[in-house]
């Protein structure tokens, strides 16, 4: 009976060992009473003398670096309190708690950082309640979440941006332009919009040829950029055209941004050795009541092409 004990409870001990989580068998003080060996390998331990010293050792004192800045182990900053909470609240009654939380913790003087995932099981042996503590190494798992997030963000990015300016592109204005909109109509909020284009474009690119042309897009981009608000809209519209959707702005006040504008980009030149001149022509429109979007767009439009009729490098408003 004994051998046969003895032979099942090494089985266990081998098929616990097996198991690639963290495992820990802990009491209501948070001491170890097993641990299998991908446990022991992650808090440095090494051979049987410092794997049996660890046993009725407390758990927090075992991973003992995991991020303690004050090296006390009870800190509210310290993530083993996490396990010791995870502890307590399966003594307390909760049959499985699990959570993910990252780690940091030294090992061979080496700080290495982990995401894991706690669960506790309350277990009951020889009329004695434990917990059954693991630990799984997500790490990888988050590092993939990361850069899918990542991926996700940049392809977001590139899906309303223009490739040449770094500015937004037609697909954000289709986005954002109900949402402002609305709460220019909610907020008795005024909303404009600028749409201007280069003047002479096509005489710029068969002068100069296409890559001054893209030149030439790109410094204005960047001119305007500098002098908008975090919370306005530069977009390319297509080709040589751009818009501007200003929130909180009226008539009169996009009329005045444009004039700078106007004047900055005038002032711009765009390579040392090309004495060129390059202007743009504005058309100005603030949203109307009851307007839709495509009416107020029709208006700022047919004021761009008033001032380019007008002799060009001006400003045309609706005020």
């Amino acid at each position: 009976m004994e051998k046969h004990l003895f032979e099942r409870a090494d089985f266990l001990y081998n098929l616990f060992d097996a198991i690639p989580s963290l495992i820990f068998i802990v009491d209501e003080d948070v001491r170890v009473h097993h641990l299998n060996i991908s446990a022991s390998e992650l808090i440095g331990l090494t051979g049987a003398e410092d794997f049996l010293n660890v046993r009725g050792g407390e758990l927090l004192k075992c991973i003992n670096s995991f991020d303690v800045p004050e090296g006390c182990g009870r800190s509210p900053k310290c993530r083993g309190c996490v396990i010791r909470n995870s502890v307590t609240r399966a003594f307390s009654g909760e049959k499985v708690y699990r959570e993910a939380t990252k780690f940091r913790f030294l090992k061979n003087n080496v700080e290495i950082e982990v995401h894991l995932m706690i669960t506790v099981n309350p277990v009951i042996f020889e009329h004695r309640k434990y917990v059954l503590l693991v630990l799984e190494d997500i790490t990888e798992q988050k590092r993939m979440e990361e850069r899918l997030r990542q991926a996700n963000q940049m392809l977001a990015r590139q899906a309303v941006t223009d490739q040449l300016t770094g500015i937004y592109n037609r697909v954000k204005f289709d986005d954002v332009i109900d949402m402002e909109m609305s709460r220019s109509i909610r907020l008795d909020s005024p909303l404009s919009i600028i749409i201007f284009d280069i003047d002479n474009f096509k005489q710029i690119n068969d002068t100069y040829g296409h890559h001054f042309g893209d030149r030439v897009i790109k410094i204005i981009a960047d001119t305007v950029k500098a002098l908008l608000r975090k919370h306005d809209y530069f977009i390319r519209w297509g080709g040589e055209e751009f818009l501007m959707l200003l929130p909180h702005t009226d008539a009169s006040n996009a009329a005045k941004l444009a004039d700078r504008l106007r004047a900055r980009i005038e002032q711009c030149r765009i390579e040392n050795n090309v004495d060129a001149v390059v202007t743009c022509s504005f058309g100005v429109a603030s949203l109307r009541q009851a307007e839709d979007a495509e009416s107020l767009m029709r208006r700022a439009d047919d004021l761009l092409y008033k001032a380019k009729n007008s002799g060009r490098n001006r400003i045309e408003a609706s005020l």
